[in-house]
């Protein structure tokens, strides 16, 4: 008889109470056509609007929606994972994410003047740019002997924002296309006889030249170019005549004044 009474006694709270409802398969909600006060007092309580047809719960002070992804802003979270702590997809025609405002991406590398790059696999970074201008480290004429391949010094540097420069030789920090842009004068053949060539040499070996017959005045040969190259390879210049006679490259110009008549400068088209 104790046990008969105890069960109409919790028979009796739930149907007056209209709470959650424990059922085999599920759990029944409180449904609401309006969502009633949320206060201190409410707070933890979890309602169904069937107007919104939305689940809500309160947090003391707001309903939250329970059906989607509902923050309170402005809204910070840390947490730790190999892979993606927050991953959107869309599967129909749109974009993943909108937003109306700034963006800022932090933690991988950022700094003034960078560039935010993308990896073949689509993971960013902010990348700095590569770009140097150097000129020949002397104002008196650089001798070159006869068939005598030549490295030119171009140690006066203007600008090595990336430091991949270095006296004569440019270190490619990254894979990518660069530009190069060089430029040397020769004081004049002494006898006109012979040619003159001018080197652009990837990794030590000659990659492109320009040849020009010897002439008596001063005379300029230009290289200006894309190449591409990988990470950590190296370009310099260099010089080749054959003229029977040691010629010499000139700093000072046709009208001797202290002019830059020799420089070399390159910079990052696109990084790869």
């Amino acid at each position: 008889m104790k046990k008969l009474f105890v069960l109409f006694q919790f028979i009796s709270v739930v149907a007056y109470s209209q709470a959650t409802l424990l059922e085999p398969n599920s759990i029944s909600i409180p449904k609401v056509a309006a969502n009633p006060t949320c206060n201190v007092a409410a707070k933890g309580k979890q309602i169904f609007n069937t107007t919104s047809n939305k689940m809500l719960y309160c947090n003391g002070n707001n309903w939250i929606d329970l059906s989607g992804l509902s923050l309170v802003l402005p809204y910070t979270a840390t947490g730790s994972n190999a892979n993606y702590l927050l991953s959107i997809t869309n599967t129909g025609l749109g974009k993943a994410l909108k937003t109306n405002g700034g963006l800022q991406f932090s933690g991988i590398g950022e700094g003034a003047g960078k560039i935010l790059t993308s990896d073949g696999s689509g993971n960013a970074t902010w990348q700095g740019p590569v770009a140097f201008l150097a000129t020949y480290g002397g104002e008196s004429n650089m001798s070159v002997g006869q068939t005598s391949e030549t490295t030119i010094p171009f140690s006066n540097e203007s600008y090595d924002i990336s430091n991949s420069f270095s006296f004569s030789t440019f270190t490619a920090p990254a894979s990518g296309i660069y530009h190069f842009d060089a430029t040397i004068t020769w004081s004049g053949f002494f006898q006109t006889n012979g040619y003159a060539r001018f080197n652009l040499l990837k990794n030590d070996v000659i990659a492109y030249g320009e040849y020009q017959n010897g002439e008596p005045n001063p005379f300029s040969q230009h290289l200006s170019l894309d190449i591409k190259l990988n990470a950590n390879d190296t370009v310099k210049l260099s010089v080749f005549q054959n003229s029977n006679f040691d010629q010499a490259l000139t700093n000072t110009g046709a009208v001797n004044n202290n002019g830059n008549y020799m420089y070399f400068s390159g910079h990052l088209v696109a990084r790869q």
